[in-house]
């Protein structure tokens, strides 16, 4: 029997759960290039693609457990063992023996991360935006510590993997560790702005953004001159219109259609922007804590319009505004007031 390789860490990290995930992406040039295709006889064949598939909905994702009584079943030969054991050594061809008791591909493994990640990384921005649209409260720091431990592993096995790349955007302590100046520049240019300014736009629609379609869209209007801080405080604006007409969602339009109109040139204040009033220092702390472009778009929309009363108190003129304030941890020193 071949001895397998044992390696002290798992490839995957404990939390990884795909199973409600229907789609696993094949590497369809890796697997027709690979000895296991190469080498397997039919039976062994199925038996090694049937465990890739079932490692994809086990707990890690790509893992599968070290016990032949349990990989004979995965495999599809019921209580066969003897059967199994012929193939066992093909059908197992590649899989790494780590000390948590488990089996990992590295190859399922890499694409189980990349879907991994990106289904946190939707998780905070779907969060946030739900948190910042209606005012609520949201910790991100179990995704945080989700996307800390899955990062690492992902970049071992393909340094140039898309979701590292995600992560290196969002200047995650991981995407630092071996990062030139070139690279920290690159976060800083323009075009990484502009896709981030994009993600705040994606995340504060309340409509379907349209994927793709609302991109272009939202490059287009860029490539025209208009600001993202104007987009999104449009955007801001038309959001409480809506919501005191109690538009139907049905009745929104799609983000990409409301791009492609330019809309935010309807939801422009008729009144040049009421400067704020208070501290220079609490409107710095809102712009460090949600960033430049979103930031901005919030202080028009929320902080500006309010009114200051020393020593440390906000005066909003909506229960919105007012919930907005309190949403975030920047003004939690300060007293929030709604006072119509």
């Amino acid at each position: 029997m071949e001895e397998r390789t044992v390696t002290t860490h798992p490839l995957m990290p404990a939390d990884c759960d795909l199973r409600d995930s229907k789609f696993m992406p094949m590497y369809v040039q890796a697997l027709l290039n690979s000895g296991f295709n190469a080498m397997m006889d039919d039976t062994a064949w199925r038996a090694g693609v049937t465990l890739w598939l079932k490692a994809w909905h086990q707990v890690p994702a790509a893992s599968l457990p070290d016990r032949d009584e349990d990989l004979c079943t995965l495999a599809g030969f019921g209580r066969d063992l003897k059967r199994w054991k012929k193939v066992r050594d093909k059908a197992l061809r590649g899989w790494i023996a780590c000390d948590d008791g488990r089996l990992y591909h590295p190859l399922i493994a890499e694409a189980a991360l990349e879907a991994w990640i990106s289904r946190l990384l939707s998780r905070v921005t779907s969060a946030a935006g739900h948190a910042r649209r209606w005012g609520t409260a949201f910790d991100p720091a179990l995704i945080e510590a989700s996307l800390t431990r899955a990062g690492p592993l992902l970049k071992a096995l393909n340094p140039q993997a898309e979701a590292v790349r995600k992560l290196e955007r969002r200047k995650m302590p991981v995407a630092c560790q071996g990062k030139g100046e070139a690279e920290a520049e690159a976060e800083d240019s323009p075009e990484s702005g502009r896709e981030r300014a994009f993600d705040m736009f994606r995340a504060a629609y309340p409509s379907g953004h349209g994927g793709a379609a609302a991109g272009r869209a939202w490059a287009l209007a860029l490539a025209e001159g208009h600001d993202p801080a104007t987009i999104l405080s449009g955007l801001e604006i038309a959001k409480g219109r809506w919501r005191k007409a109690q538009t139907p969602p049905r009745f929104i339009p799609l983000a990409v259609n409301w791009l492609d109109r330019r809309a935010w040139l309807n939801f422009a204040p008729d009144a040049p922007p009421k400067p704020w009033a208070g501290p220079a220092a609490v409107r710095d702390a809102v712009l460090a804590e949600l960033g430049p472009v979103e930031g901005e778009a919030f202080a028009r929309s929320y902080l500006d319009p309010a009114a200051w009363e020393a020593p440390a108190s906000l005066i909003a003129r909506t229960a919105v505004a007012a919930g907005k304030l309190r949403a975030l941890h920047s003004l939690k020193p300060y007293r929030i007031i709604l006072r119509r």
